[in-house]
């Protein structure tokens, strides 16, 4: 599977809400591999979740580790409730440089 195909596929929490889309994926560059997948949260989820952001979309990282299955859906091992848990806050990829 390409990085592009992992964009704006439907996201399914444990408990089976849809919780969002798809949006980027983050790559550890040192190791080249994915690391986490960027959601933008449904709007009513985001509300529900009190993530709800004023003007814009709310986008939240999901670490590899708690994604079940990739097909034509992103299934999540953890549940909707889960995602306000401080368990998903952002990771930054580790880069290397030549020196």
């Amino acid at each position: 599977m390409h990085v592009r195909e992992l964009e704006n596929k439907e996201v399914i929490s444990k408990d089976g809400a849809v919780v969002g889309k798809t949006t980027n994926a983050m790559i550890d560059t040192s190791q080249w591999r994915v690391v986490s997948i960027e959601i933008n949260l449904d709007d009513k989820i985001a509300e529900e979740l009190q993530m709800k952001k004023m003007f814009r979309s709310t986008t939240l990282p999901i670490p590899v580790e708690h994604v079940e299955a990739v097909g034509d859906t992103v299934l999540l091992k953890t549940t909707k409730d889960d995602l306000t848990s401080g368990l998903f806050a952002p990771k930054q990829p580790t880069e290397t440089h030549a020196q």
